[in-house]
């Protein structure tokens, strides 16, 4: 091959490959998008945010993103597994909204199907039996 062949075929490779990775990147859902979704679930509670918080992350396996000098808690994770059930990404926030009170919201990033019903049994469920058993900060 002539050194232009090569020259060409290296400009290709190099192409495809920047497409690849703007697709790549672009796939990609961060926290900040799902926090965009308006809530599906939201429910007030009294108690520790910081307790609820671990104790969802325990029940789902989830991440955990502090926000706001520990007054808002975010957990999340990805489902994309999930997707022919309705989401594939979910977010749920636990927030301060006053001494020794909070609110807890579940946001989805929905797929092309419908939400399955069985989704709320397994992933809000828990957050608010967390939050119903929240203990008061000590």
């Amino acid at each position: 091959m002539s050194t232009s062949k090569w020259a060409v075929t290296a400009q290709i490779v190099r192409n495809t490959g920047i497409i690849a990775l703007f697709f790549l990147v672009g796939a990609c859902v961060t926290v900040g998008h799902i926090q965009k979704t308006a809530p599906i679930q939201t429910m007030n509670f009294k108690g520790s945010t910081k307790s609820v918080a671990q104790c969802i992350q325990r029940r789902l396996n989830a991440k955990v993103q502090y926000d706001g000098f520990g007054d808002k808690f975010i957990v999340y994770n990805s489902v994309k597994t999930l997707a022919d059930r309705g989401m594939t990404h979910y977010a749920i926030t636990v927030a301060k909204t006053g001494p020794n009170e909070g609110v807890v919201e579940w946001r989805v990033m929905r797929s092309d199907t419908d939400l399955d019903p069985a989704m709320e049994q397994r992933f809000w469920t828990p957050a608010k039996e967390c939050a119903e058993q929240a203990k008061p900060e000590k």
